[in-house]
């Protein structure tokens, strides 16, 4: 037998009621309307030559796969994702290589800098490698990362990488950077 559990309506005891502009993307105490939270997906529509041994700052001057909250623009300070409200964000980036048999990949995301590190571990939010030996011939190396960030108003997270096959490779167009306010 399935337990049926009553839902009952809260009452607003500060005389506002559900639709007030005070509880806007409340649907409850505590339950926010998870659909209201600004999100956005930054691609690139052309490559991007990436030198060898040189950090590069990652341009994302596709038109945006989605952009809730004009949280990037793809001309001005294309390589941002700029946070429009305080909270946790997750984030993730995928990039695309070229192939490439030698050498390594390397990729940072970095809050509020977009200077490019002198050591591979300089100025790091949060970063990935992987090593190109073992990438298939023709085949795209994917390096990909993800984590969550604390984010104030105006707050940016910008992607730089590295690569040293000893000469240029490119990123391809299936990159894609993109970033989910999570909560307040």
């Amino acid at each position: 037998m399935a337990v049926v559990i009553p839902y009952v309506k809260q009452t607003w005891s500060d005389g506002s009621s559900s639709a007030s502009a005070a509880r806007f993307g409340v649907i409850e105490d505590g339950v926010f309307d998870a659909h209201n939270m600004p999100t956005v997906r930054a691609v690139r529509t052309a490559t991007q030559t990436i030198t060898t041994a040189t950090w590069t700052l990652v341009a994302w001057s596709g038109t945006d796969a989605w952009d809730t909250d004009a949280m990037h623009d793809p001309v001005t300070n294309n390589a941002r994702l700029i946070a429009k409200h305080a909270g946790k964000f997750q984030w993730s980036v995928v990039l695309q290589w070229q192939f490439g048999n030698t050498g390594f990949r390397i990729m940072q995301v970095q809050k509020n800098s977009e200077a490019l590190p002198a050591t591979a571990n300089t100025g790091v939010y949060q970063g990935g490698q992987v090593n190109a030996g073992a990438n298939s011939s023709g085949a795209t190396l994917p390096l990909s990362a993800s984590g969550i960030a604390d984010l104030a108003v105006n707050d940016y997270l910008a992607v730089v990488c590295y690569q040293d096959q000893g000469s240029s490779l490119t990123l391809g167009t299936d990159s894609y950077f993109s970033m989910t306010r999570l909560a307040t």
